[in-house]
């Protein structure tokens, strides 16, 4: 199928004006209309002489897109943000979280509780809180089970105690039961207890009983604690030590 050139530049002989003929367009019109003209058939000059059938040539391969950085390495990035993430996470809380506090000794705890107290009028509450704390001292020092008794079962278990003994179990014993008389006492007492003064000497002698199995081991020829870095000492000295203890122990021969 040929184009036909006649019937495709026809707009172009109507656009333009005959020889010896006004022109019926205005000029500005003219002049689109003759630039649309040339357009088209400028449009249509590669298609000259081909028929309506034939393919034209195909412009050659682009080449293939390759993938952008997320499409590779997206899943590896975001996994590294969130272990990164927890990773900072975990950090910040173990910086921020409250350390626990060192132990406190028994007879240190139980000497601010006391002397807290100390001054107070002797009224069933604060009767009731140096006798709680007196036992609170009792079971950590003396490894008594922490269970909930009554001042009667209690003594009990005090006076059971080799390491407490019966001297100072009974001591105990009657001044606990003071305790619970004045508190469930309806008049008040003419005398004072001093609660606090006698729980602070019951606090000094029970720690004094408590250094005295220590004293017995090391006067009975017991094994003298080890001084902190004692395990750092070489095995070899160690053992020249005792070889010299030893040597220094033994009679003289005669």
């Amino acid at each position: 199928m040929k184009v036909n050139w006649p019937f495709a530049i026809c707009p172009l002989r109507r656009a333009l004006p005959l020889r010896g003929t006004r022109p019926h367009l205005s000029p500005a019109r003219g002049a689109r209309r003759g630039a649309s003209v040339w357009l088209l058939a400028i449009g249509c000059w590669p298609l000259r002489g081909r028929s309506a059938d034939e393919i034209p040539p195909l412009a050659p391969l682009l080449p293939e897109i390759p993938p952008t950085f997320w499409e590779q390495y997206g899943l590896l990035v975001s996994a590294a943000a969130l272990l990164l993430m927890a990773a900072l996470a975990i950090a910040m809380w173990l910086a921020l979280r409250p350390k626990p506090l060192p132990p406190v000794p028994p007879e240190v705890r139980v000497r601010a509780e006391l002397e807290a107290l100390r001054g107070e009028p002797e009224t069933g509450a604060v009767l009731s809180h140096v006798s709680q704390s007196l036992r609170r001292y009792l079971v950590a020092a003396f490894a008594l089970p922490p269970e909930e008794l009554t001042t009667t079962e209690f003594c009990a278990r005090l006076s059971a105690n080799e390491i407490v003994g019966a001297e100072l179990a009974t001591v105990i014993s009657h001044f606990l039961r003071e305790c619970d008389e004045r508190k469930f006492s309806p008049a008040p007492a003419p005398v004072p207890l001093n609660a606090v003064p006698r729980a602070l000497d019951l606090v000094a002698q029970a720690e004094a009983r408590r250094r005295e199995p220590r004293a017995s081991v090391l006067e009975c020829g017991g094994p003298p604690p080890l001084l902190p870095g004692a395990d750092e000492v070489p095995k070899s000295q160690r053992a020249g030590a005792v070889r010299n203890a030893g040597a220094t122990a033994r009679p003289p021969t005669t």
